[in-house]
C-alpha cells in the first residue's frame, strides 16, 4: 500500500468515525468495548457525556455500577453474567447521576470469544431517557400525549451526497431486519417499505441525494414474518472540512409506543362503553382554577349538552334542593382540606325528575403541586329504587312472619352452623337478635330436654343424606315458657350435589296444639254426653258422610261404629219399600239446609217402624253444613200410635225450631 492509499483510507477512516460520532451525538447513542478477560473498557465520546464522566476518566466496572440505579442493580449483574458466558447484552436500566437526575438507557451488546479464549464484548448504550418519559406521559394522559413531542433515537443512518452510497449502524441494519454488516441500497431500504410509504421513501431517498436538510418522517416497514414495525427518521445535511456534503441521520423504532398509542385509543373506546353500560361518568377538576373535564357518560348523567361548560356551578344547579348545603358544604371541605370525597345526593333534572348520584373524588398534586380532583359519577337512580322495594319487602315480610309467628333460617355446611335467622326466628326460638347468631351448642340447650336427642338426630341424619325434613319439637326459652315449634327444612345442593346450606321456617305452634288439645277434649266430652243421652243420635257430614253415631244408637241398630260407617248403601237401615221415597226427600230437604222429619220402616235387630229427625247445622271448621239426626223408637206396637207418635215429636220439633216454617210427615 503506497502513502496516498494509506491517507485516503485514512482519511476515510476519520470521516467514517466523524460519521459515527455525530449520528451517536444525534441518536444519544454511545459505543463501548469490555474485554473481560483483561477488564480493560473502551467508551466513545458519546458514552461518557450519557455516564457523565470526563472523557479523561479511566473507566471501570466499579464507576459504571455506582452510577446504576440501586433497583436496577439485579438485572445489570444478571447481563454481566451473560456476558462473561459470551452471551449478548440486550437491557434497559437507570442511571442516577450525582446531581440526583435518573437516565434511561438501553444497552445492546454482542459478546465475541478470540482465538485464545479471551471473551470481548462489543456494544451501544443508548440514551433513551426522553423516549421513557415520553411513554410515561403517554401512560399517564391522553391529554399530554400530543405534547409528546421529543422522540428517542436508537440508530444511525447517512449517505454521501457525492457518491449516493448509503451507510448505517448495525443497530439501523437490525431494525430494518437485515444481517449486521449488511450494504444498504435503495432497493433494500424500499423493499421492506409497506406498499403505502413507498412513494415517500422514495421522496426522502431522492431529497437526500441531492443534498436536502431538514428530515423528519414516520413511516412503516413490513417485516418477512408479516409483522409492521413503525420508524420515525430523522437527519439533516452536514458538510466536513473537504467541503463535502453528508446526510447524517438517525433511525427510530417507535413501534412500541405506536402500540401503546393504538392501546390507548381502544382503551378509550372499551372505557367510554364501560362508562356508558354502568352508568358511571369520569371527571377531573383543578382546584385552583376550578377548570374541569366531564367524560360523555357525566354529561348525560347531568343531562347537559355536550357543548356545556362543565363547573361545579351546573352540579349545584342540578342537586336537589334539600341536599345543596351538604354538597357544597362537601365540596368545600375536599377543596380546603385536599382530602377526598366519597357522598351519595340527589338530582332534581329540568323534567322535575329525581336522579340519585354515587360520587368518589380523588385528591392528588400534579407536578407544580397543584390540588386536583379525578372521580367518577354514578346514576345509582335504579339500585336505589331496587334497595327500597328491598326494605319495603323486608318490612312487609318481617310484619307478616311477626303476625304469623314464622320465622326465616338458613344453615351453612361449610361453617356447620347458622348462616342467617330472621328477627322472628330470633324470637320464636328465645334468642336475643342482638347477641348475634347462635354458635355450638347454644341452639340445642334452647329446646326442650326431652326433645333434644330425638331432634339432633333428625338434622344429623338430613345433613348426610342432604334429605329435607319436617318436625315437631319444644323450646325452652329464657322466661322458662315452653313453645310448641313446627320446623321445615329444604337442602340446597350444588351443581355437582355437595350440600350448600339447608333452608327452611320456624313456625311457633304453641297456640295451633292448645286449640288442638281443647279441640280433642271437648271432643271427647262430646262423644261422652252423646253416648249418655236417651236417644239414638248420628251425626252426618256435608255430603251425609257417618262421622259419628252414640252407643245407644249402636246398641239399638246391633253394629259397632265401624260397621256402621262403613256401610255403603245411605238407605241400608231404611225399610226397602221405604227407601225410594224416603231418600228423595232426604236429598231435596238436605240441599236446602232445612231441618227434615219423617216416619219410615226402620231395618234393625228388629224390624219396626220409627221416625227420623235430621236437623242442619253449620261448622266453622268445614265451613259446610253438619246434619245431626235423631231416630225416634217407636211409642206404640201399632201403626197408628206410631203416626200420632211421630206426629207429636215432629210437631215438638216444630215448636221448638228457629227456622221459620217446619215439615211435617208421616
Amino acid at each position: 500500500m503506497d502513502v496516498t492509499d494509506h491517507e485516503l483510507l485514512a482519511r476515510e477512516l476519520r470521516r467514517r468515525e466523524a460519521y459515527l460520532a455525530h449520528a451517536q451525538r444525534l441518536s444519544h447513542t454511545g459505543s463501548f468495548g469490555w474485554n473481560i478477560s483483561t477488564g480493560e473498557i473502551f467508551w466513545s465520546d458519546e458514552t461518557f457525556r450519557i455516564f457523565e464522566f470526563a472523557p479523561s476518566s479511566e473507566v471501570s466496572l466499579h464507576m459504571i455500577l455506582e452510577r446504576v440505579h440501586p433497583q436496577d442493580m439485579p438485572s445489570v449483574e444478571m447481563a454481566m453474567a451473560a456476558a462473561t458466558r459470551a452471551e449478548g447484552i440486550d437491557l434497559e436500566c437507570r442511571l442516577l447521576t450525582p446531581d440526583g437526575k435518573i437516565k434511561y438507557l438501553h444497552v445492546v451488546g454482542k459478546a465475541e470469544s478470540g482465538e485464545t479464549g479471551s471473551i470481548e464484548v462489543i456494544g451501544a448504550v443508548m440514551d433513551v431517557t426522553t423516549r421513557k418519559l415520553t411513554e410515561i406521559e403517554l401512560r399517564r394522559s391522553k391529554v399530554h400525549l400530543a405534547d409528546a413531542q421529543r422522540l428517542s433515537r436508537t440508530g444511525s443512518v447517512g449517505m454521501e451526497v457525492s457518491t449516493k452510497r448509503i451507510f448505517w449502524s448495525e443497530e439501523a441494519a437490525r431494525i430494518y431486519g437485515y444481517p449486521p454488516g449488511t450494504e444498504p441500497t435503495p432497493d433494500l431500504i424500499l423493499q421492506r417499505s409497506h406498499p403505502d410509504d413507498v412513494n415517500l421513501l422514495k421522496d426522502v431517498l431522492k431529497r437526500a441525494a441531492q443534498g436536502g436538510s431538514n428530515f423528519d418522517c414516520e413511516h412503516r416497514l413490513v417485516m418477512p414474518d408479516g409483522s409492521i414495525k413503525y420508524l420515525h427518521d430523522l437527519a439533516h445535511c452536514i458538510r466536513d472540512e473537504a467541503g463535502n456534503d453528508e446526510i447524517v441521520g438517525a433511525i427510530m423504532d417507535i413501534t412500541e409506543r405506536k402500540v401503546a398509542e393504538e392501546a390507548i385509543r381502544r382503551s378509550e373506546a372499551y372505557l367510554a362503553e364501560a362508562q356508558r353500560i354502568s352508568h358511571t361518568g369520569s371527571f377531573g377538576c383543578k382546584a385552583s382554577s376550578d377548570e374541569m373535564f366531564w367524560s360523555e357518560e357525566t354529561f348525560r348523567i347531568f343531562e347537559y349538552d355536550r357543548g356545556a361548560k362543565p363547573a361545579v356551578e351546573a352540579i349545584l344547579k342540578r342537586v336537589h334542593p334539600d341536599d345543596k348545603a351538604m354538597v357544597q358544604a362537601q365540596i368545600s371541605h375536599a377543596t380546603s382540606q385536599g382530602k377526598d370525597c366519597n357522598l351519595d345526593y340527589r338530582l332534581l333534572l329540568p323534567d322535575d325528575s329525581v336522579k340519585y348520584v354515587h360520587v368518589v373524588a380523588h385528591a392528588m398534586k400534579d407536578k407544580a403541586g397543584n390540588l386536583e380532583f379525578v372521580g367518577a359519577v354514578t346514576d345509582i337512580t335504579e339500585r336505589k329504587t331496587t334497595e327500597e322495594d328491598l326494605r319495603s319487602s323486608e318490612r312487609y315480610l318481617a310484619e307478616a312472619q311477626k303476625m304469623s309467628q314464622t320465622g326465616s333460617w338458613a344453615w351453612s355446611a361449610a361453617t356447620g352452623g347458622p348462616s342467617y335467622w330472621s328477627e322472628e326466628c330470633y324470637r320464636v326460638l328465645g334468642f336475643d337478635p342482638t347477641d348475634g347468631l347462635p354458635q355450638g351448642e347454644d341452639f340445642f340447650q334452647q329446646i326442650h330436654p326431652d326433645d333434644r336427642p330425638g331432634f339432633r338426630k333428625l338434622a344429623e341424619t338430613s345433613i348426610s343424606e342432604k334429605a329435607e325434613f319436617e318436625a315437631d319439637y319444644r323450646v325452652v326459652h329464657p322466661d322458662s315458657r315452653i313453645r310448641d315449634i313446627h320446623v321445615i327444612a329444604h337442602p340446597v345442593l350444588s351443581t355437582s350435589g355437595e350440600l350448600v346450606e339447608f333452608v327452611g321456617t320456624v313456625i311457633d305452634v304453641t297456640e295451633r296444639k292448645r286449640a288442638e288439645e281443647e279441640l280433642r277434649r271437648s271432643e271427647m266430652e262430646l262423644r261422652q254426653m252423646l253416648d249418655f243421652a236417651p236417644q239414638l243420635i248420628a251425626v252426618f257430614g256435608p255430603n251425609r258422610e257417618r262421622l259419628y253415631i252414640n252407643r245407644i244408637a249402636l246398641d239399638y241398630l246391633g253394629l259397632s261404629l265401624e260397621e256402621w260407617r262403613q256401610t255403603p248403601h245411605p238407605g241400608a237401615f231404611v225399610h226397602p219399600d221405604d227407601r225410594p221415597r224416603d231418600l228423595d226427600y232426604l236429598t231435596v230437604q238436605s240441599l236446602q239446609g232445612l231441618h227434615t222429619s219423617w216416619s219410615c220402616g226402620c231395618v234393625s235387630s228388629m224390624e219396626v217402624t220409627a221416625g227420623f229427625w235430621l236437623v242442619p247445622t253449620r261448622c266453622s271448621m268445614t265451613r259446610g253444613t253438619l246434619f245431626v239426626g235423631m231416630l225416634l223408637p217407636p211409642i206404640s206396637k201399632t201403626a197408628n200410635e206410631l203416626k200420632k207418635g211421630c206426629n207429636r215429636k215432629t210437631s215438638l220439633c216444630a215448636r221448638k225450631s228457629t227456622r221459620p216454617r217446619c215439615l211435617r210427615r208421616s
